[in-house]
């Protein structure tokens, strides 16, 4: 199935897996990535040194696109977000705040970024203000 997204991130359909934190591991991500999804490591709060290894062991076991989603609420979100360029992690997704700081330095170490947003026009529109590559919608 070719559609804009799947083009952009280099993966078969349009279908990303949800960052659920402490559920969405490396392994996870690396499954749904293989089977041609976007699979999502969550750093939710984790310590970097966790989500490095998430990072790591996603990469051991795939050699398709995977995100990292960061909580920008989170303490440690500025070092997840330079373990995003130093990684060089194809994709990142965003949730609790706003990632403006953040996209330049992205999009110049070629990593694709979507803005999360939830089930309503206003996040979207707040999301778009960030000059991501997309909006992932979120629905419950």
């Amino acid at each position: 199935m070719r559609t804009r997204i799947t083009e952009q991130l280099h993966i078969e359909y349009p279908v990303f897996q949800g960052a659920m934190a402490w559920i969405a591991d490396g392994y996870l991500a690396a499954s749904v990535s293989n089977a041609g999804g976007l699979g999502v490591i969550a750093g939710g709060a984790a310590p970097i040194e966790v989500i490095r290894e998430e990072v790591k062991k996603a990469k051991s076991m795939t050699d398709k696109p995977f995100a990292l989603n960061i909580m920008l609420l989170s303490p440690n979100a500025d070092d997840v977000a330079q373990l995003v360029i130093d990684e060089k992690i194809p994709v990142v997704t965003t949730g609790a705040g706003s990632p403006s700081k953040y996209i330049q330095q992205w999009k110049q170490a070629g990593c694709r970024f979507c803005c999360a947003g939830a089930p309503h026009g206003a996040s979207g529109r707040r999301c778009s203000h960030c000059r991501g590559h997309g909006v992932r919608r979120t629905h419950w």
